[in-house]
C-alpha cells in the first residue's frame, strides 16, 4: 500500500485550471430518505387520530340519539356530517404533506452537506447509469445500485485523513457556491468550478498510487462493489447485473480523466515531478493511460 502521507499540495495544479474538462451529466437523482419519511410519522399519526375520533364521536352521538338502533337514513345523515368537517382533516393533511417537504429538503441539504466530495467523485462516471430494467439491453453500463461499494473503495484508496481534508475543501466550494447563489444550489455550476476539479484531481492522483499492480486493484474493485450491491427489485430485469472488468475498466477512464490532462500539461507535470518526484510521474503516466 501507498504511504498515506505522500500528497502534493491543491498550488502544484494551479497551471491546469483552466484546461479540467467539464462535465454535462445530470446531477444524481433525489430520494426520499429514511429520516424524512419518519419526520412526517407524527403528523399522519395526528391525521390517521383526527379521522378516528371524529367518525367514533359522530357514531357515539348518533347511537346515543337514537337510541341503539341506526336507520339507513341515519348513517347517511353521519355521512353528510363528516363530509362537513373534512375541512379541518385538510389542514390536518396539508400540514403532514408540508412537514414532509421541509424534512426531505432538511434530509437532502445534510446530505449533499456530508458527501459533497464522493458527489465529485460519482459526477465523474454519472453519464454510465442507466436504469435497472435496461441493463439487461446495456450491460455494459452502470447501476446506481454500485455506489455503496465505490464509495468503500474510494474511502480506503484516498484514506480517511484525506477523505476528510477533500471533503472540507469540499463543502467550502459548496458554501461559497450557495452564498454567491442566495441560498441556492446549482450543482453543475459547482462541478465547473476549478476549485472543485482541484479537489478531484488531487483524489485521483492520491487513488492512482494504488495501481501499481492494475490486475489485482481492479479485482479487488469488483469484489469491492459486487459485494456492496444494493439488492435489485424482485423481477426487475437486469436485478442480475454485476459489476465486471470491462465496467470497471470504464468507470476508472472516466475518475481519472482530469489526471490524464493534468499530465498533458507541461507545466503542471514539472511542478508534479518537482513535488513527488520521477517515479511518481511514471507511475501516474502508467495508470492514466491504461484507463482512457
Amino acid at each position: 500500500m501507498v504511504e498515506q502521507d505522500q500528497t502534493i499540495s491543491g498550488s502544484t495544479y494551479e497551471g491546469i485550471r483552466a484546461a479540467l474538462p467539464i462535465g454535462d451529466a445530470p446531477p444524481p437523482k433525489r430520494k426520499v430518505t429514511p429520516a424524512a419519511v419518519r419526520s412526517v410519522d407524527k403528523k399522519a399519526d395526528e391525521l390517521a387520530e383526527s379521522m378516528h375520533t371524529r367518525f367514533m364521536k359522530l357514531v357515539s352521538d348518533k347511537v346515543a340519539e337514537k337510541g341503539g338502533h341506526l336507520t339507513a337514513d341515519d348513517v347517511e345523515e353521519m355521512g353528510e356530517e363528516f363530509r362537513r368537517n373534512m375541512g379541518d382533516i385538510k389542514s390536518v393533511f396539508m400540514e403532514a404533506v408540508e412537514s414532509f417537504t421541509r424534512a426531505q429538503e432538511k434530509s437532502r441539504d445534510a446530505s449533499e452537506r456530508g458527501n459533497i466530495f464522493t458527489r465529485l467523485m460519482i459526477h465523474k462516471f454519472e453519464h454510465q447509469f442507466v436504469e435497472d430494467r435496461k441493463l439487461r439491453q446495456h450491460p455494459d453500463r452502470l447501476t446506481r445500485r454500485m455506489l455503496p461499494g465505490f464509495m468503500n473503495a474510494l474511502n480506503t484508496m484516498v484514506g480517511t485523513q484525506k477523505q476528510a481534508e477533500f471533503e472540507k475543501q469540499a463543502k467550502a466550494v459548496a458554501n461559497k457556491a450557495r452564498a454567491d447563489g442566495n441560498g441556492e444550489i446549482d450543482w453543475e455550476d459547482v462541478y465547473k468550478t476549478s476549485a472543485a476539479r482541484m479537489i478531484s484531481l488531487g483524489a485521483q492522483i492520491e487513488m492512482a498510487q494504488h495501481f501499481r499492480e492494475p490486475d489485482k486493484r481492479i479485482e479487488w474493485l469488483m469484489a469491492m462493489v459486487n459485494s456492496n450491491l444494493i439488492p435489485a427489485e424482485i423481477g426487475v430485469p437486469g436485478a442480475d447485473w454485476e459489476f465486471s472488468r470491462e465496467a470497471a475498466i470504464r468507470l476508472l477512464g472516466d475518475v481519472f480523466a482530469d489526471l490524464r490532462t493534468a499530465l498533458r500539461e507541461p507545466r503542471t507535470r514539472d511542478k508534479i515531478r518537482t513535488k513527488m518526484g520521477h517515479d511518481m510521474i511514471v507511475l501516474l503516466d502508467e495508470v492514466a493511460m491504461q484507463f482512457k
